[in-house]
């Protein structure tokens, strides 16, 4: 009686860990569908400029969520652009071109470009001069989403906020960037941390 007790009990908990196993693939494969349906992708016009500064008419294939108006999906064409030009489809990665311009439904202008120091993004260009502040989407790993990394170019030497750091740290390293400008730095130091600040921040600094 007791072995037939332990069978039925064993033969639950071979059930159950059926069950929860094909729960957490269901729960994965919704959230690979969710990521790949939240997408539309629409043909914007831009032009991209070859390395040997030609500036060609195109246009780019570039994906909005549909769940959030105006956020595109960039970390798609940071390792590699393809476009279509007079030629018709081409693709480019980091340093086979100085740069590319993409008009986005939402009105503003996007410029990626090649940095020396990486061969394997294109860098979304924020603001230029004594320091330049870029954009670095990258993919998640797991939930194929977009993560966005603020990068700085002081000196001929690249600063990464990392997004894994705390804001801490992240102020820490943009107040080591601005310490030869008092003003700014102040003006910094009490201002809400946001991309946006940070481009605003940089440019006053590069005035």
């Amino acid at each position: 009686m007791r072995q037939l007790e332990n069978l039925d009990s064993t033969m639950e908990n071979k059930n159950q860990l059926k069950n929860n196993l094909i729960f957490r693939i269901l729960v994965a494969f919704s959230l690979i569908t969710i990521n790949l349906s939240s997408v539309v992708a629409k043909e914007c016009p831009g032009y991209y400029v070859t390395n040997n500064l030609d500036t060609i008419k195109c246009k780019i294939d570039i994906s909005e969520n549909i769940f959030y108006k105006g956020v595109y999906n960039f970390h798609r064409i940071s390792e590699g652009v393809k476009l279509i030009d007079a030629e018709g489809v081409r693709k480019f990665k980091p340093q086979e071109i100085a740069s590319f311009v993409v008009f986005v439904p939402s009105g503003d202008t996007c410029k990626f470009v090649s940095i020396q120091t990486d061969n394997r993004y294109f860098y979304r260009e924020m603001a230029v001069g004594k320091i330049s502040m870029y954009l670095k989407y990258q993919t998640h790993p797991y939930d194929k989403g977009m993560i966005t990394e603020c990068v700085f170019l002081k000196n001929n030497e690249t600063t990464e906020l990392g997004f894994m750091s705390t804001r801490r740290t992240q102020r820490e390293k943009v107040n080591l960037l601005l310490s030869d400008n008092p003003e700014v730095l102040a003006k910094w130091e009490t201002a809400k941390f946001s991309i946006e600040t940070l481009q605003e921040i940089i440019k006053e600094y590069n005035k």
